[in-house]
């Protein structure tokens, strides 16, 4: 009996096909083994035997420092604290005592690791999110430890996984002073994870011979160990390996292999059955790949907002998306990656002997999954369940909102508002992904605003300069401009009115025209407010009413003019724009396709040279100016026909947020900066309009450089049209007497502050102003500015002294001076190209460092300072920096060109004496030395001279409160002091 089983299991054996069955166990293995060493497979649990120790000395400091702990003991000697909480997790806050050392001591022999979260300390002055430094054992910065370890700067919502040793010491350190970062540290214990090999190993394998045994051809089970892989990766993407994880991860690729095994025992064909068993393995794995691929370009996992900007996308702008983001290499691989798949089920169909054998197996395994509850398999699916979670929260909150909107529309007698206003347009042009930095008209050094320019030169148009977004996606943003929700009233977008429904009361005619894609009425936040008008147009082919085909943003003129009437009536209209938004190439026809070739020095500077790491792609920037360009065009269109109309009229422009474009950053919540904040805003009005406003007109001028975040955009539009509601704040309107700044601005709905320390073009802005209110703008000079682009920023803002550095280059014909501060940083233009590119009449100051001089030949640098002076009336605001003294360039001062004298000092008792008499030499008005040399020129020494102050250490323009403390430096403000260089 014994002998008869084992011949019967032997035939079996032997019937089966060995290489099926080698191959899958060799791939299982080597699967598995990756897993392994890649620590892919490792589950992570939080290691609660934690010891904190410290110098007792430092007591009252540690619990300062020590925000909160769980279960926190103190030991008798008062030197540590036990950590012994299921949660272990320790708080620290910066800055932290520069001597206070926390030594993390644990006695676990496995891998440890520190999950290091950034967190937002509520109580903090300026509302920063932690971004301070954990300094890790002591070490300097940019070096590594033992360990490898090395200290990790906070960055905004971004957590870090360390690995540490057993005893490690952290100390969080705030460089730049009071940024009161927080950070919660776990310490986490990694645990082996050869059970989980071996678990993985057996199971497939041993499925692999059964099936063999079974006549069924073992490479189906390939399908289910790849995806069982897949699953895998995809979930530790987004969240710590755990048995669960293993668990559920088996019973989806399980489940997948059951259903492939259905279809290949349905009596059709060959090819049909690999058509069919090929796209449903490839479907079933689109959402996990899609974690691991943005996992491997972004370096973290997908969260709810990533899932709500793709269900905010249609086919064009997630294929464009596609194209930027998915490298050729990537693409190929997927490629390869469908084309094994096909070739692998169309051969595993071979040797099915027992079409009912099959069917069994597949039904069998599909059990497995719906043996469990669905809502446990989705919660312990860290992939599905976040895309669940995102896919329900998007469509409950817009479902939520509609009935909202609804129940609204239905009363909006009881929003309570009216205008006094008679005949008047206005025209609200919502901009697209538009960043002020590539804008000629806030100082971009290549003219990608030309008609803009000469209607904010001539006055026509209001230029704003302190206006931001409330946040850095479409959404989040246009539902609290457009709403009375905003940073600071603790009001949602779903509860709040919007500017539409409070002029649909005042009596106004709306209408809505945007060339944004839509799937439907409800399909996002924008297009549901967009949506209360009384007339609405998307312009996109696909979706919508698709009344035009050209999607460029000029189609929507005519819908515009449309909208428009010469009646006696009061009309909002908004414009949509599709702006600049990825892909950048895409928003502009080819003729606005006007920059090309690599970026040039004179706007860039070394800019390409000087970050060698950062992905940088000239096409993609050249692009951005182009559509900066076209969106420039399309105003002006729109400006052209606003002119010819009597009717009253205004039109306010102002984009969604900006973009960071110079590093491939966009406008990537992860990887946040403030240029994806800072956002230009323009205002226009026809005669008509201000004879009817004069108040506001002039209030708008008055306001033009005080802070503005469009959550505000509400109370300002309203306040255009001369509505009047209870639910409007005239301390948020813009266009109002009443408007007063917000102490503390914020953005990202509230969690940072815009005037954070490290944000410098705030700074620079801010104290430019401050300089300017306070009569101390002649004071203040700004060194190397030697780019059109820097010169532009610094003039936009309000700044009028600047000193450029120059080389005189006798060489050429006729000689000229180059601008650059040394040979091999020439910007590849001379002094009069650079000012004609400039807003010249705005500069009350020019510095000219030179750094070359004429040997023995004098009259040339004279020939080309007088031919200067007379395009540009150069003289009178003219300050010539010569770092020598020979008596052959008073011929320069003698000339009526003020000189300053900027030796090579040393602090010696004799240095004032040699300075004073060697400026004597060359008639010099100025001398212009370091600010440490301050003690030892007394104006009694001087003999009448000046003293310029350079190299003020540590203070730049972008100094938070810049006149504060230049006031407390004791020679700002005397009288022999000519001023300061920053």
């Amino acid at each position: 009996m014994s002998q008869s089983l084992t011949k019967k299991v032997l035939k079996l054996i032997l019937a089966m096909r060995p290489i099926h069955v080698c191959i899958v166990a060799a791939s299982t293995v080597l699967l598995a083994l990756v897993m392994h060493y890649t620590h892919v497979m490792s589950p992570i649990r939080t290691f609660t035997d934690t010891k904190i120790e410290y110098n007792t000395a430092y007591k009252d400091d540690v619990e300062q420092y020590i925000v909160r702990l769980y279960d926190d003991e103190e030991d008798a000697d008062g030197a540590q604290y036990q950590v012994e909480d299921e949660g272990g997790f320790v708080y620290l806050l910066a800055p932290a005592p520069e001597n206070l050392e926390l030594n993390f001591i644990s006695n676990s022999e496995l891998l440890l690791f520190a999950l290091i979260i950034p967190n937002y300390q509520k109580h903090c002055q300026l509302d920063q999110q932690g971004k301070a430094e954990l300094v890790v054992n002591n070490i300097p910065d940019g070096t590594q430890d033992a360990t490898g370890l090395e200290n990790i700067v906070l960055e905004l919502d971004r957590p870090h996984y360390v690995r540490v040793s057993n005893n490690v010491n952290l100390r969080m350190v705030d460089p730049d002073g009071g940024r009161c970062g927080k950070v919660t540290i776990e310490l986490q214990e990694q645990q082996r994870s050869r059970y989980f090999v071996i678990a993985f190993i057996l199971f497939w394998v041993s499925l692999a011979l059964i099936f063999g045994i079974l006549k069924t051809n073992p490479l189906y089970v390939l399908a289910g160990v790849t995806s069982h892989v897949v699953f895998i990766y995809a979930n530790r993407s987004i969240d710590v390996f755990a048995t669960d994880n293993f668990i559920y991860s088996l019973i989806s690729s399980t489940g997948l292999l059951g259903v492939l095994l259905i279809c290949v025992s349905l009596p059709i064909w060959r090819w049909l059955k690999t058509l069919i068993t090929s796209s449903i393995f490839i479907a079933a794995l689109i959402l996990p790949i899609i974690f691991i691929g943005f996992y491997a370009v972004y370096g973290k996992g997908i969260n709810e907002d990533s899932v709500h900007a793709v269900l905010q996308s249609n086919q064009r702008q997630a294929l464009e998306f596609w194209l930027v983001t998915v490298s050729t290499k990537m693409n190929l691989t997927l490629l390869g990656f469908v084309g094994l798949v096909l070739i692998t089920f169309h051969f595993s169909y071979k040797a099915i002997a027992n079409r009912a054998t099959t069917l069994f197996l597949g039904l069998l395994l599909v059990t497995v999954i719906t043996a469990l509850q669905w809502k446990t398999f989705i919660d312990k699916t860290p992939v599905v369940s976040v895309t669940h979670t995102a896919v329900n929260q998007y469509f409950t909150e817009l479902s939520t909102y509609k009935e909202v909107s609804d129940e609204r529309i239905q009363n909006l007698v009881e929003v309570g508002a009216s205008t006094d206003k008679e005949n008047q347009s206005l025209v609200v042009v919502i901009g697209e992904t538009a960043s002020k930095h590539h804008m000629s008209s806030f100082g971009y050094g290549r003219k990608t605003t030309p008609k803009m320019d000469q209607l904010i030169e001539t006055g026509d148009i209001i230029r704003f300069n302190g206006a931001f977004s409330n946040h850095v996606h479409s959404n989040p943003t246009i539902s609290r401009a457009l709403t009375q929700a905003n940073n600071y009233n603790g009001l949602t977008w779903v509860g709040a009115p919007s500017i539409v429904n409070v002029a649909n009361a005042a009596g106004l005619k709306t209408s809505w025209v945007s060339n944004k894609p839509m799937f439907g009425v409800w399909d996002n936040h924008m297009n549901v407010i967009g949506n209360e008008s009384q007339s609405v147009t998307f312009i996109n082919r696909r979706v919508g009413i698709a009344k035009l085909s050209n999607e460029y943003d000029e189609s929507l003129l005519p819908l515009v003019t449309e909208a428009l009437t010469e009646e006696d009536n009061n009309e909002m209209v908004f414009m949509h724009l599709q702006g600049s938004h990825q892909a950048y190439c895409h928003r502009s026809p080819q003729e606005f396709k006007v920059f090309t070739g690599a970026g040039e020095r004179y706007v860039f500077g070394n800019f390409f040279e000087n970050h060698p790491a950062v992905v940088l792609n000239t096409v993609s920037i050249n692009c951005y100016d182009s559509a900066i360009r076209y969106t420039d065009y399309v105003l002006s269109l729109l400006h052209d026909y606003l002119i010819t109309r009597t009717k009253a009229t205004a039109m306010i422009y102002i984009p969604d947020h900006g973009e960071s474009v110079m590093d491939n950053r966009g406008h990537n919540l992860h990887e946040f900066d403030f240029n994806m904040i800072e956002v230009p805003m323009l205002f226009w009005a026809n005669q008509a309009w201000k004879d009817k406003n004069p108040q506001r007109w002039e209030n708008l001028q008055a306001n033009i450089n005080k802070v503005f975040t469009n959550d505000f955009m509400f109370e300002f539009v309203t306040g255009l049209a001369g509505i009047e509601s209870s639910v409007i704040e005239s301390k948020n309107d813009l266009s109002s007497s009443d408007y007063e700044e917000v102490p503390i601005p914020k953005t990202l709905h509230g969690r940072v502050a815009i005037n954070a320390p490290d944000n410098s073009n705030y700074w620079q802005r801010q104290n430019a102003r401050s300089l300017f209110e306070n009569n101390k703008s002649e004071q203040v000079v700004i060194s190397q500015v030697n780019t059109i682009t820097k010169a532009g920023h610094l003039l936009s803002d309000g700044i009028t002294g600047l000193e450029i550095d120059i080389y005189f280059d006798e060489s050429s014909e006729g000689s000229q001076f180059l601008v650059g501060s040394e040979a091999e940083l020439m910007a590849d233009i001379n002094l009069h190209d650079f000012l004609a590119k400039l807003d010249h009449r705005k500069i009350q100051s020019l510095w000219l460092n030179v750094k070359s001089l004429p040997s023995g030949n004098v009259s040339s640098m004279l020939s080309r300072l007088n031919m200067l002076d007379q395009t540009f009336n150069l003289q009178q605001k003219l300050v010539l920096r010569l770092p020598t003294a020979s008596a052959e360039f008073k011929q320069l001062s003698q000339e009526g060109y003020r000189l300053a004298y900027s030796p090579k000092v040393q602090g010696d008792s004799g240095m004032v004496d040699r300075v004073v008499q060697s400026a004597g030499n060359i008639d010099a008005s100025i001398i212009s030395v370091p600010a440490e040399y301050y003690s030892l020129f007394e104006p009694a020494d001087l003999q009448g001279l000046t003293v310029r102050f350079d190299h003020i250490e540590e203070i730049k323009l972008s100094t938070p409160n810049l006149l504060e403390t230049l006031n407390a430096k004791p020679y700002f403000n005397e009288m022999h002091v000519q001023g300061v260089s920053l």
